[in-house]
């Protein structure tokens, strides 16, 4: 059996190593997607809209055929259990977005970005409960990826709460939030992305507090020097593009392994071409960068 014929056959009967590989491979593709300079033609039949069905047709048949021996939440005590079940519902996330973001405003589009609404929320939730149900959640973020995982959980509930006021989606941010926030005092990339996630939360006056929340810990001073308060909170540090990096309190041009990420919650997510450098720079949807991000390499390698 080929990998398209797995992608395509419900029916398919599968390892756990084969649900690795497809299952990285597929998340691969949905980021590709997202990145893909689309023209803004919004019509039915354009590449974009058949690249996003294909695309989300695939991960419906991969989370069809995953054996019972890698499905969550019955085996979340297993590693690869709980990394196949992240990596689909972090790809999820990823299309639905970038569908979402590009079908806001569009009569034609209503159908679609209500369906991605749904989507995003059932990817998040799930998330959830994965990263919330581990016995050792310490354990669990050694994984580069997982705190990836959960920040795009955490980003969905953040759009949801922020639209709909949906009280769950509030509480699951603040539970999401607390939690990085514990496991990024021995972790970097959780700290990261905690920074960031706390830099949206300030910003939208969701909680006013919450960068002075996370920025007392010795990891965010590594990530952004001591200084932190005077020139990060409030601020905007860069933008992408002929921007240079503060690291360590110190000015620098980023470095070919490292990166910034950073991760639109105001839904404008279209594409810039030649921006896909997924195996040196990891930038899962997001075109303006606020805080530093440690090495991107780690988390690539965690797939």
């Amino acid at each position: 059996m080929t990998l398209q014929q797995a992608l395509g056959d419900p029916t398919a009967q599968l390892s756990p190593f084969a649900c690795r590989v497809l299952t990285s491979y597929i998340f691969y593709a949905c980021l590709e997607h997202s990145f893909t300079g689309y023209p803004d033609d919004d019509a039915q039949g354009t590449e974009f809209w058949k690249n996003q069905h294909n695309l989300d047709n695939r991960l419906a048949v991969l989370f069809m055929v995953l054996p019972d021996s890698v499905r969550c939440p019955e085996n979340i005590d297993k590693h690869d259990a709980v990394f196949i079940n992240l990596a689909l519902h972090t790809a999820s996330i990823c299309i639905h977005r970038v569908g979402a973001a590009r079908g806001k405003g569009a009569p034609q589009h209503a159908a679609q970005a209500e369906g991605a609404a749904v989507r995003l929320l059932t990817a998040a939730n799930e998330i959830f409960a994965i990263v919330k149900g581990v016995t050792d959640p310490q354990r669990l973020f050694s994984n580069p990826f997982v705190a990836f995982a959960s920040f795009m959980a955490a980003l969905v509930f953040f759009d949801d709460f922020a639209h709909f006021h949906a009280r769950q989606s509030e509480q699951r941010l603040g539970e999401l939030m607390d939690l990085m926030v514990v496991i990024a005092n021995e972790n970097l990339v959780t700290a990261s992305l905690a920074l960031q996630l706390a830099g949206h939360l300030k910003k939208t006056g969701i909680d006013p507090h919450a960068l002075e929340k996370v920025s007392s810990s010795s990891p965010y001073r590594r990530l952004t020097g001591n200084d932190f308060n005077r020139r990060y909170v409030g601020k905007t540090p860069c933008r992408q593009g002929g921007s240079r990096h503060l690291h360590d309190g110190h000015a620098q041009r980023p470095h070919r392994h490292s990166t910034l990420l950073s991760i639109s919650t105001e839904g404008d997510l279209k594409s810039r071409p030649n921006q896909l450098q997924l195996l040196n720079n990891f930038h899962p949807l997001n075109y303006s960068c606020e805080y530093p991000l440690v090495s991107s390499s780690r988390v690539w390698a965690a797939m």
